[in-house]
């Protein structure tokens, strides 16, 4: 089993040429960054709002996926009164954005 990076992953400020060489978008996430060019920005340009609006999903997604992890595996673990049913809401809102 591999392991990942243990720490608070959090969506950072978007960046419109702060990516590939600086002339492109990106979007900080923990310890990762989500790059413009990834998703078809080309190089010099504004990213489009399609674009922007995918990457920052994304981002979501990626900050929320070890709080997902957890709860999951506290799930599966054993029944502990709620409070992981609760962790599993929290995550899921820090992944999409909306409260389930």
């Amino acid at each position: 089993m591999s392991t990942h990076t243990k720490r608070d992953w959090k969506v950072g400020e978007w960046s419109e040429y702060g990516g590939y060489d600086c002339m492109t978008s990106e979007i900080r996430v923990g310890p990762a960054n989500i790059d413009g060019a990834a998703y078809g920005q080309q190089r010099c340009t504004a990213a489009t709002s399609e674009i922007i609006e995918r990457m920052q999903a994304d981002a979501r997604l990626i900050a929320a996926a070890p709080d997902l992890l957890e709860a999951l595996q506290e799930m599966l673990d054993e029944d502990d009164g709620g409070r992981s049913a609760e962790k599993a809401r929290q995550a899921i809102t820090k992944a999409t954005g909306v409260q389930p």
